[in-house]
């Protein structure tokens, strides 16, 4: 089908307004955050509503035309990019947090909802959604989704596959079907692990359930020194590691050294030898010694 024929059967659903097939037009599109990569979509359509998602890709099966969904754009793997011939279908416009479940602490989503506009919804009730992209503030949720996306967060948290709970999907032939279920996981196969992070291989998401975190109740940031990457390495491994009793940092000559979780003596021991070289600081006592003069040149003691 050519071009002028394929833009008025779009037009047909969604209206003028949100179908693209002038080439400066298109060319907004030819890009994600990637810019090393350019691919120029024949047509783009931005459908509103699910009923349109699902009107153009029926559309787009029975004439045998590819088409590749996209979020915000703000992706690094090409993923959200189509060929000459392939329709780019655009779904910021499906933008509604269909519901906030506090009590259960879940949400349901459109998949061009923003990232942090999310958090920032959830929020009143001490809650929040845990991926966090460096974009987060232009990303979408269904572009998290297709991409698998992580961020600082995801450290402690997991990426957004730990934290979509359901997905209606229509798949390429115009079906829809639902993997996973908003009350936990199903029995059989990880169909929504599956999906997440495929860049829209297997179909788009119109409905994605997702599981809400509970705010944190501080936050406090921490600037350490480290003499060597393998030291700043053990240091990450050891603050994320559970403790029943909180974090011992002790500092001298050699940067550095985490003590939460061993046994008191040995607490001891390498807190009076650190004490020597430099200083330390208890984690859940607050103490605190100086060492001699030598150690003055030392890092600066800090606690979790």
């Amino acid at each position: 089908m050519n071009r002028p024929t394929l833009t008025a059967a779009l037009t047909s659903i969604v209206g003028a307004r949100h179908v693209r097939q002038a080439p400066a037009e298109r060319a907004t599109y030819a890009m994600d955050g990637l810019p090393t990569r350019r691919c120029l979509p024949d047509v783009v359509v931005l459908p509103g509503t699910r009923e349109e998602v699902i009107a153009v890709i029926r559309l787009l099966a029975t004439l045998g035309i590819p088409f590749v969904p996209r979020g915000a754009g703000t992706g690094l793997s090409g993923g959200a990019l189509a060929q000459d011939g392939a329709v780019l279908i655009v779904l910021t416009r499906l933008n509604r947090i269909l519901k906030l479940d506090p009590a259960n602490r879940s949400a349901v989503v459109e998949p061009g909802v923003v990232n942090a506009r999310l958090s920032a919804a959830t929020r009143p009730h001490g809650l929040h959604y845990a991926p966090d992209p460096s974009s987060q503030s232009a990303c979408t949720i269904g572009g998290n989704v297709a991409e698998n996306a992580g961020g600082p967060h995801c450290l402690k948290y997991g990426v957004t596959a730990n934290h979509i709970l359901a997905l209606e999907v229509v798949l390429a032939t115009g079906e829809t079907v639902v993997l996973g279920s908003p009350g936990g996981e199903p029995w059989g196969p990880d169909l929504v692990g599956l999906f997440v992070g495929s860049e829209g291989n297997f179909g788009v998401a119109t409905r994605i359930s997702v599981r809400l975190t509970p705010l944190p109740r501080a936050v406090r940031t921490l600037l350490a020194d480290f003499m060597a990457l393998r030291a700043a390495g053990e240091g990450v491994s050891a603050i994320i590691r559970p403790r029943d009793d909180g974090p011992v940092v002790c500092t001298g000559r050699r940067g550095f050294r985490l003590c939460g979780g061993l046994p008191s003596r040995r607490r001891g021991r390498l807190a009076r030898r650190a004490g020597r070289a430099g200083r330390w600081r208890s984690g859940n006592r607050g103490r605190r010694r100086d060492g001699d003069s030598q150690g003055s040149g030392g890092p600066r003691s800090a606690q979790r």
